[in-house]
């Protein structure tokens, strides 16, 4: 009797322990959870600032041109005679730090590369600062690792995903909506 009592216990030790151990792995992926979150709301903040947004535009839109314009620019920016709050070289500090998220695992690269165009955007503006970072990397052959590092997760992202990765499951919007029209009657 005494040896029943003993290996119920036992049992009832392991299945309260098990429990435990249990609740505690939900409790570490919510905090996991929690700490991806608050790292891309940081990011996310930080590309939203009005100054960002217009050297983004400049990277995306203006700086190869410029670059072929201007002979002297990559020198300037590499010299840093151009202010930081001209310079593309912030926009390749954020990337960087996106590159950082990304190689620690802090956010996984499906959310990153799910939001907007981002994916599109981290190759476009990598094939557009790449000579800039080239020239730095004459000096400082470690600059913008990151950078790169997300550049190509993004390429893999777009070649994986070439016409995004919108669940297959989930009817499209066009495929639902009820006509301007016929909602009117």
């Amino acid at each position: 009797m005494l040896e029943e009592i003993s290996a119920a216990a036992s049992v009832a030790t392991l299945v309260v322990l098990t429990a435990a151990a249990i609740a505690a792995l939900v409790q570490l992926r919510h905090m996991q959870a929690g700490n991806e979150l608050q790292a891309f709301i940081d990011i996310n903040a930080r590309a939203n600032t009005p100054q960002m947004m217009r050297l983004f535009d400049l990277v995306l839109t203006d700086l190869p041109e410029r670059m072929q314009n201007d002979p002297a620019y990559v020198a300037d920016v590499v010299s840093r005679k151009i202010p930081s709050t001209d310079s593309p070289l912030a926009v390749a500090f954020w990337f960087d730090e996106v590159g950082i998220v990304l190689r620690q695992r802090l956010v996984p690269a499906r959310v990153v590369f799910q939001i907007g165009a981002s994916a599109f955007a981290t190759v476009r503006a990598w094939t557009a600062m790449q000579p800039l970072i080239e020239a730095l990397r004459r000096r400082s052959p470690a600059s913008f690792l990151h950078f790169e590092y997300a550049a190509v997760l993004a390429q893999q992202w777009i070649d994986a995903h070439p016409a995004g990765d919108y669940p297959p499951n989930v009817p499209r919007w066009r495929d639902i909506a009820v006509p301007v029209s016929r909602a009117e009657q």
